[in-house]
């Protein structure tokens, strides 16, 4: 089955993206791949050391929001950290998987437009399938809201 792709930056918006992604995919019936895109800028230490700092973070900020969600047991999921541009990460999850739908949210989609490499607009061509952008001020809710059949 197609999954839901999600990508979040783990910030406190992250919270509703992921919430509604977790709505939709389990609306769908299908699984849920969250992508964390990210850069790499070390200041002064080795890269690889200032990478390992990153994941481990991503690690422990993604089990913070698990824990917000409940998702735990209640979905299937999987969490990747990658590096790379939002837009490029998500071609290339396209060009190996297809996806049934993209969940951003609204900072993510204009750092996706500002990086100047890759638009929203472009990626939007691009990929085949609806992307939907959660606004930053959105309240979450959706997911639990959605997570039992009625």
């Amino acid at each position: 089955m197609k999954p839901v792709l999600c990508v979040i930056d783990l910030s406190p918006a992250s919270v509703s993206v992921l919430d509604v992604a977790a709505g939709l995919a389990n609306r769908f019936q299908a699984p849920l791949t969250i992508l964390y895109p990210y850069r790499i800028k070390p200041d002064k230490e080795p890269i690889a050391d200032y990478r390992k700092g990153l994941l481990q973070k991503a690690q422990k900020n993604f089990l913070e929001l698990e824990q917000k969600l409940h998702l735990n047991g209640s979905l299937n999921y999987e969490f990747r950290a990658e590096v790379g541009f939002p837009g490029d990460r998500v071609e290339a999850f396209f060009r190996q998987h297809p996806a049934l739908l993209v969940v951003m949210g609204e900072k993510m989609a204009m750092e996706n437009n500002e990086s100047g490499l890759n638009s929203l607009q472009e990626m939007i061509k691009r990929i085949p399938v609806p992307v939907v952008v959660v606004p930053d001020r959105f309240e979450s809710g959706f997911y639990n809201l959605t997570r039992t059949k009625v």
